[in-house]
């Protein structure tokens, strides 16, 4: 195409004007097409693609806070790794739950409002009640879950609280016991000091409650002064109690309230742990059942095997006291050791099975439901070998007496 006399170089422009209008109708149309073409891939790109999407991505990936829960901050405790921290919380359930915690550099340990490193907090809140916020995920080296924490606070308005959060100090405050002190033995002996407007004729109510809310024990706390004041007197109070059957309890002082109004009762509730070691001898360990299988038990008159519950046989094995029997039953019965002795009467398990762990347990009215892992589909492989692996579990959840069923996930456990 020659250039148009009126330009020296060639240009776009140029090119136009040598156009006759049929080819400048046809150049403007593909001009139009090619903008309209050039908007839908940008609209479609920006959309689908993201190539306009300049929002930095979540700091721990795609991943969320799923565990959020308040409790005391142990370590070093029977039935627990050493050197490890854990939560100790109730579920919803009102299921004593312990759960092991991982802290990073990204972890953030708070206290009175003010940030800390917490390598250096963390001794001074052992046996302290926190909020943990974090990732529950798998632990690459164990079988467990752990949750790495993210945000750890001290709930220091809980030190001499009255349950709910309310700080309680000025009213009345306990030297003896304190919170989370183990109590081995009746009776408890509590010492503290009250305002005089706590007491009533020089006392006022103390009761001692296990797990369960059930009262193990009550007495008065008497004032060592005299108690028509608005300032502090001492007391000290001798509750004896029955022996418990749970791990924990909550020790309750109660404002004495002779009118027996609601809006003037107050209390407060320091939670204690029990010694339930004492009646048996110093002994910190405790007989469990494990149920095996015996092909021999379960057979018909013929000789074949039923693939039933008569085959099951229970062997005793001792644990270390824990406020998770249950699920420290459960981990020892997979494992599936058998004593020589054992072996050579007939009993056999198929236990311990490749890959498959238990990941948690929660008890809720009476409903056990415990979660495993079976990457490998171990627990399948026709009706009768599933069956016999089911029984063998849910029987030896089903001996302690809160358990009345048992349900697995994923529910695709078992089968044939």
């Amino acid at each position: 195409m020659e250039t148009h006399k009126s330009c020296k170089i060639f240009h776009p422009f140029c090119v136009l004007m040598d156009m006759n209008k049929e080819q400048r109708t046809t150049t403007a149309i593909l001009v139009i097409i090619g903008l309209i073409l050039l908007g839908w891939l940008l609209y479609y790109g920006s959309t689908n693609w993201g190539w306009f999407d300049t929002e930095s991505p979540p700091p721990n990936g795609d991943q969320e806070i799923n565990f959020q829960e308040e409790g005391t901050l142990v370590r070093n405790e029977p039935g627990l790794d050493p050197n490890e921290w854990y939560l100790e919380y109730e579920s919803q359930n009102d299921t004593p739950q312990r759960q092991r915690l991982l802290f990073d550099d990204e972890s953030e340990c708070k206290i009175d409002s003010s940030d800390a490193s917490c390598s250096t907090l963390l001794s001074s809140l052992e046996d302290k009640e926190v909020s943990v916020e974090g990732i529950e995920e798998d632990d690459d080296d164990r079988t467990e879950r752990i949750v790495r924490v993210l945000i750890l606070k001290a709930l220091l308005d809980r030190m001499n609280g009255d349950g709910n959060g309310d700080d309680l100090s000025d009213l009345i405050r306990v030297t003896s016991p304190t919170r989370n002190q183990t109590i081995s033995s009746s009776p408890l002996v509590v010492n503290g000091q009250a305002r005089g407007s706590w007491y009533f004729e020089a006392s006022f109510p103390i009761e001692l409650l296990d797990a369960n809310g059930s009262v193990l024990g009550s007495g008065p706390a008497e004032a060592q002064g005299d108690w028509m004041t608005n300032n502090f007197v001492p007391f000290t109070a001798t509750v004896n109690f029955t022996t418990p059957t749970t791990n924990t309890g909550t020790l309750v002082l109660e404002k004495a309230n002779p009118s027996g109004l609601p809006e003037n009762a107050q209390e407060l509730r320091i939670p204690v742990r029990f010694d339930n070691t004492a009646g048996t001898n110093g002994a910190q360990e405790q007989v469990v059942q494990l149920y095996y299988y015996d092909p021999e038990e379960d057979t018909d008159a013929s000789g074949n095997i039923l693939c039933s519950r008569s085959g099951l046989v229970a062997v005793d094995r001792e644990i270390p006291r824990t406020t998770t029997p249950i699920q420290d039953t459960i981990k020892l019965l997979i494992q599936g050791e058998l004593t020589t002795l054992e072996e050579a009467a007939g009993i056999t398990t198929e236990f311990p099975l490749p890959g498959f762990t238990l990941l948690s347990a929660s008890l809720s009215n009476g409903v056990l439901t415990l979660q495993f892992a079976d990457p490998q589909n171990q627990t399948s492989g026709g009706a009768c070998r599933a069956g016999i692996l089911w029984f063998q579990i849910e029987e030896t959840a089903k001996q302690f007496p809160e358990v009345n069923e048992v349900r697995f996930i994923p529910e695709d456990l078992f089968q044939p």
